[in-house]
């Protein structure tokens, strides 16, 4: 039992004052003996014998009613077996109480199969709006960066507002979240009630990924102590989080968004285990809802992986690519989708010196002709065109997507011209090379379209005894449509000698580098002009200075030399978030866009100089689109975003003890924890209201009895 008011116990001494009185009252009395009172004195010794254990028990009631009022000014409490923990106990004066609140997509994570940890935050909360009493305080500050604006709550809280402020925590939206500005708000409402009780609530899952955005809070236990304020943290998420599996699918990579019927692609799907232990994971890989892989991969702590899928598309039109895997404990973050334009063919132009002589440049053309037929049967068909320079030197049909340049001798200005405005318009071009070509011709006439100035080649004669090979490390870190080269399926490219090649200047600002040789000297550069691309190898594609055309690789890499280059042909359908989907449509009227979310809007597709086109308005939501008209036309666009909240484990130890030490208080591992530190609400019984009714039974029992004697 707990006495508020154990001095109050002096109080007791106040029960014997009925004693004190009969016995003074007692001894007052003096008797005279006088004749006529023997009889009386006999009748009333009987009768006084028979009394005095009546006058015992009012003496005893009146005793025991100054007894309970003692025990009654004490305010005697009892501790509850059975305490409510969601429930904190409030000073007895007025406070004034600071949430700050998480509403990142991680609170929406289930630990363990529990509730989610948004519900729980919303528990707490609840709890402490409902105990809200007049003159007290509550401020919600969130901690989302570009959230809402702190809310202030003055004296009880209705029902209706209990409920508008649930929704409003229900709602999780992705993104990264700060402790310095929300504190400093949160220190600053607390400074705007100085004769309230102070104390700051800190709801969130405190995620691994707070660990790089954590600012310094050297001046935060200075302000508490200065202000006085009560810091409650409290972490939302359950220990078991930090061991359950959970790999992220956080991109998908095939470095085009054009494909071609019937060739293979290699898709790269990138993946993060976050997990302190091993496990394993299966990815679910679908076209256009037909299944067509299931790898299963394994992960040890905290990997990254790429994995490499082999695609082949069977007919032409648009075609979604879908990932999934079920070891993702967010769905948002277990699957991904690609959107891909499937051509059923491709149209190159192929340009060199003399089309019907001999020379190099003719081998760079006939072995880059063997290579597109012995792939023609087996992957996808390529329409190739010889053309002359004069053919170039006049605006290039819109049907073309490919112009190869195997190396002709020299540059015309006016071909130029016109392939920097076929290039422009999402036309692909690739620059063969030799030792017939000048060097200075094509920098004066092609310098806006190669990705570096070109200068002699590396050798004068080539010596089969000297050769440069393919860098292994660049390999591996080349665009996702060349990576596969670096893989074992296509090892041997790896091996291919370079006997001589052509040297190259400085790289112009938006072009990079595809392979480097041994030299540290580039082999394959890319520029990226307008929506097309310029390709430049600066070897031969014939025998001259190069093994390639003896090798395995050579079929495969002229095919997707082709395919790089024709990338720009196709509009980006996987877009950045706030980007609009622009696509072809056969005719115009208008169209219906459906979302992720199975929003739907209709857009008017238009006609221009260039054709029909449709243009969505800006999209944001992450995820793939469909596009549809009542004629059954369809195209698919997507929508992609990085992964900011992967990482659901708890903060690494030294991140949890900095934190810590800046609140002055641990961080308390879920709210009942906290309510133990703080106290429950109903943590003990008050027994005053029993001492109450067992004053008002003793004295109707007196009085009662009283009136019976």
């Amino acid at each position: 039992m707990t006495l508020m008011y154990p001095m109050a116990l002096f109080g007791l001494l106040a029960a014997v004052t009925p004693i004190v009185i009969y016995l003074l009252l007692r001894r007052r009395k003096h008797e005279l003996a006088w004749g006529a009172s023997y009889l009386l004195r006999l009748t009333l010794r009987s009768r006084r014998r028979s009394s005095l254990w009546k006058q015992m028990i009012v003496l005893a009631c009146r005793c025991l009613l100054l007894a309970l009022a003692a025990v009654l000014l004490v305010r005697a409490w009892r501790g509850n077996p059975e305490p409510d923990l969601m429930v904190a106990a409030l000073p007895e004066g007025p406070v004034h109480r600071v949430v700050l609140y998480d509403t990142s997509l991680s609170m929406s994570a289930r630990d363990g199969g529990e509730s989610s940890r948004a519900s729980r935050q919303r528990a707490a909360i609840g709890s402490l709006l409902r105990t809200q009493r007049p003159g007290d305080h509550l401020t919600l500050v969130p901690l989302m960066e570009g959230d809402d604006a702190p809310l202030e709550l003055a004296g009880r809280v209705d029902a209706a507002k209990q409920q508008e402020i649930a929704t409003r925590l229900q709602g999780t939206t992705e993104g990264m979240i700060r402790l310095r500005t929300p504190l400093a708000k949160g220190l600053t409402a607390l400074a705007g009630t100085p004769d309230s009780e102070s104390q700051l609530f800190i709801f969130s899952d405190f995620p691994r990924e707070l660990s790089d955005s954590v600012e310094r809070l050297d001046w935060l236990g200075e302000a508490i102590d200065r202000q006085g304020v009560t810091v409650v943290p409290v972490d939302l998420s359950l220990a078991s989080a930090g061991q359950s599996a959970n790999v992220v699918i956080t991109d998908l990579e095939l470095g085009t968004d054009a494909a071609l019927v019937g060739l293979p692609m290699t898709l790269y799907i990138v993946a993060e285990s976050y997990s302190d232990v091993e496990q394993s994971a299966s990815f679910e890989v679908t076209i256009d809802g037909e299944p067509l892989t299931t790898p299963r991969v394994a992960f040890s702590a905290s990997e990254r992986r790429r994995i490499p899928v082999s695609l082949r598309f069977d007919r032409a039109g648009p075609a979604l690519v879908r990932v999934t895997t079920e070891a993702s404990r967010l769905p948002t973050h277990g699957s991904r989708h690609l959107a891909i334009t499937v051509q059923s063919s491709l149209k190159v132009w192929l340009i060199a010196d003399d089309t019907d002589g001999g020379g190099e440049s003719i081998a760079d053309t006939e072995f880059f002709m063997r290579g597109v037929d012995a792939g023609r049967e087996g992957a996808a068909v390529v329409e190739v065109k010889r053309v002359t320079m004069s053919e170039v030197s006049q605006p290039l049909p819109a049907e073309v997507d490919v112009v190869v340049l195997a190396a002709p001798t020299f540059a015309l200005p006016a071909v130029g011209e016109q392939l920097e405005a076929f290039v422009r318009r999402g036309g692909g071009l690739v620059f063969t090379s030799s030792s017939t070509l000048r060097s200075e011709s094509y920098n004066v006439n092609y310098g806006k379209l190669l990705p570096a100035p070109l200068m002699p080649p590396a050798r004068e004669s080539v010596d089969p005894a000297i050769f440069a090979l393919a860098q292994s490390e660049a390999l591996a870190g080349s665009s996702p449509l060349f990576r596969e080269f670096g893989e074992a399926a296509e090892g041997d490219f790896a091996e291919v000698r370079y006997y001589n090649y052509l040297m190259t200047g400085e790289t112009t600002p938006e072009s990079g580098v595809v392979f480097r040789l041994s030299s540290d000297d580039p082999l394959l550069l890319v520029r990226r002009l307008g929506r097309g691309h310029v390709y430049l190898l600066t070897t031969t594609l014939g025998i001259d200075w190069s093994s390639l055309p003896v090798r395995q690789a050579h079929l495969p890499f002229v095919w997707r030399l082709l395919q790089a280059a024709s990338a720009g042909r196709a509009l980006p359908r996987n877009l950045e978030g706030g980007s609009p989907l622009v696509t072809r449509w056969p005719s115009p009227g208008p169209v219906q866009v459906e979302g992720p979310d199975g929003a739907r809007r209709m857009v008017e597709a238009r006609e221009t100089p260039r054709g029909t086109f449709v243009e969505s308005e800006a999209l944001t939501l992450p995820g793939y689109y469909v596009l549809t008209d009542e004629k059954g036309n369809r195209e698919i666009g997507t929508v992609r975003k990085e992964v900011q909240e992967g990482d659901l484990r708890p903060l690494e130890a030294t991140t949890r003890q900095g934190l810590t030490a800046a609140f002055g208080v641990p961080i308390h591992a879920g709210w009942e924890a906290a309510v133990l530190v703080l106290g429950a609400a109903d943590a003990t019984w008050p027994l005053w209201p029993w001492i109450v009714v067992a004053m008002l039974l003793v004295y109707m029992f007196e009085c009662w009895f009283v009136r019976l004697i």
